[in-house]
């Protein structure tokens, strides 16, 4: 068996499962529960309150295992009866599931295609239910990787790209770009880069990985290639002051998160230092917009 980690807040209770569920005791992967079986309601919780963050299946079940996202991301769109924090754990565990093998290879469609799809959902679940976003940016309190960080990224734009106006195609163009910014960091694109590229150019390396796919939107690879620019010139990797607001909300949401989720500051000193930035980095409309955002879920 070749263990293959996945996310325990993605996974139903009392579903028959078509792969097994595998633990880490002591160095090994003991099975925990075979395929065509049930992860009851009570043992789900009780690895919940034991803090077991991520428990394994083969590499060979991945694909039942995205079928199986794909089964319960639905079923957490339409729940009414499951707590939010729940619905919040499945659809933010699916966009880091596909993000994490969109990482590893860009280059099969079916990749994107379920990065776009969880994004989708991600979407569609902030704009119905705004006060996912706390749930979401929680997740981050004990998982700290560039795809929760990137996630809450997407999250943080959506909300804030919602709260100024924004129409369901920006904030899908918001959701799906914001989830994949930080592209040029993956395996696929540092294998790729010569020797010595520095970590400015990581917004092209990124973008160049989906250049010239049709099924890929403008706006989607701008917000790669812009979302470390700054209008106040600072950014990189080209210093461009002119920015649309689309690109500004990627940009400040991945400003705001990468100090929190990456670096560790909390969340109010994170917020207050890009406030006193003088000049702006983005628009101070904006900047203040985030800040009703993050207050509005009890993060400020």
């Amino acid at each position: 068996m070749r263990p293959l980690a996945i996310r325990t807040a993605t996974l139903r209770p009392d579903v028959a499962l078509t792969f097994d569920i595998y633990l880490l005791i002591s160095g090994k992967h003991l099975l925990y529960v075979k395929r065509s079986d049930q992860l009851e309601r009570l043992r789900l919780e009780k690895l919940k309150e034991k803090n077991v963050r991520q428990v394994f299946i083969d590499d060979n079940d991945k694909g039942a295992y995205f079928d199986f996202l794909d089964s319960a991301a639905k079923s957490a769109l339409e729940s009414t009866g499951t707590p939010l924090d729940a619905r919040v754990g499945v659809i933010a565990g699916q966009s880091a599931a596909a993000l994490e093998e969109l990482f590893a290879d860009p280059r099969p469609r079916e990749n994107y295609e379920r990065t776009r799809l969880a994004a989708a959902n991600q979407v569609s679940l902030l704009l119905r239910h705004p006060e996912a976003l706390e749930h979401v940016i929680a997740i981050a309190k004990y998982d700290r990787t560039v795809y929760q960080h990137s996630v809450n990224v997407a999250a943080i734009a959506v909300a804030l790209g919602a709260a100024v106006g924004a129409p369901l195609e920006t904030c899908n163009a918001l959701g799906l770009g914001a989830l994949m910014h930080d592209l040029g960091k993956s395996p696929a694109a540092t294998s790729s880069a010569t020797e010595g590229t520095p970590h400015e150019q990581h917004p092209r390396l990124g973008a160049s990985l989906l250049l010239g796919k049709k099924y890929v939107s403008q706006d989607v690879l701008d917000i790669i290639l812009l979302h470390e620019e700054r209008i106040d010139g600072k950014g990189y990797p080209a210093g461009v002051k002119k920015l649309s607001q689309i690109f500004q909300v990627v940009g400040l949401a991945n400003m705001y998160d990468r100090s929190v989720t990456i670096e560790g500051q909390e969340p109010r000193a994170a917020y207050d230092a890009i406030a006193k930035l003088m000049p702006a980095p983005y628009d101070e409309r904006l900047i203040a917009g985030l800040k009703d955002v993050l207050s509005a879920n009890r993060i400020y």
